[in-house]
């Protein structure tokens, strides 16, 4: 609960800042103090939980299910012509060859200057 009342302090003070009626040393000061709050409070949560962990099994490995989850898929992304890449097989090759591309210098001495190139230029290196 005190965690939920610094939160509403921290969005008040922030009001009040872009009104005029506090200083940014005021607002800074909330902040901070309200991520100290959100960092506590955390702790906390994992302690219990660990502490827990033989009477409350579910609620323990929930949270860690839920703090290992990662995207298992990857958006349609542009090749070098500009078309739209959709096969898994086609996206790796692509990702791969980008991320290599980042490693080494192109012919000329054009630094890398990322996927936008990429679609301005639409190709690599003039192809």
């Amino acid at each position: 609960m005190e965690l939920i009342a610094e939160i509403r302090w921290k969005r008040k003070v922030h009001g009040m800042w872009k009104e005029g009626q506090a200083t940014w040393e005021e607002c800074k000061n909330v902040v901070k103090a309200c991520r100290d709050a959100t960092r506590k409070a955390k702790v906390h949560l994992e302690m219990n939980l660990a502490r827990g962990v033989k009477n409350n099994k579910k609620g323990f490995f929930n949270y860690i299910s839920s703090k290992r989850k990662a995207r298992d898929n990857v958006g349609p992304l542009l090749n070098e012509v500009g078309v739209l890449v959709t096969e898994d097989a086609e996206k790796a090759e692509l990702l791969n060859y980008f991320y290599t591309w980042g490693r080494t210098t192109p012919p000329g001495g054009i630094a890398r200057k990322g996927i936008a190139w990429l679609v301005k230029k639409g190709g690599l290196w003039g192809r």
